[in-house]
């Protein structure tokens, strides 16, 4: 198995799978990319629930109780659609072979379209 970015949605919303297989590998380089560009970070997207926040810690040996767990963020889905498309527009600087950055970012791509259209909002989360 492995790690993968996937998107959350604030309410119910039909198929929302996305792979996101590849983007926690170049997460960095994308990173790195949107900031050349004077963007918004894919990974600033990221945000979870207190809740699933302190089953995680608890899984790991500590105390969810000592921590301070911020509060779920949840962003519009045109602010993530800005950022995939912007780093879409120039696909053979995206890293990674074979193009499996920018296939997970055409998935997400969609589902924030549909997300926008029904302005529904969303994060990222990941999992493990």
């Amino acid at each position: 198995m492995g790690v993968a970015f996937y998107i959350v949605t604030e309410r119910e919303f039909p198929e929302s799978w996305v792979n996101g297989k590849a983007l926690p590998r170049h997460a960095e380089r994308l990173d790195a990319r949107c900031r050349e560009l004077g963007m918004r970070p894919l990974t600033s997207f990221f945000s979870h629930s207190p809740a699933e926040a302190a089953a995680f810690l608890a899984s790991e040996g500590a105390d969810p109780a000592t921590v301070n767990l911020p509060p779920e963020q949840w962003f519009d889905a045109a602010e993530g659609l800005a950022v995939v498309r912007t780093l879409l527009r120039d696909p053979e600087r995206l890293p990674g072979k074979k193009g499996a950055a920018a296939e997970d970012l055409r998935e997400f791509e969609a589902l924030l379209v549909r997300l926008d259209d029904e302005k529904v909002r969303w994060h990222l989360a990941v999992d493990f």
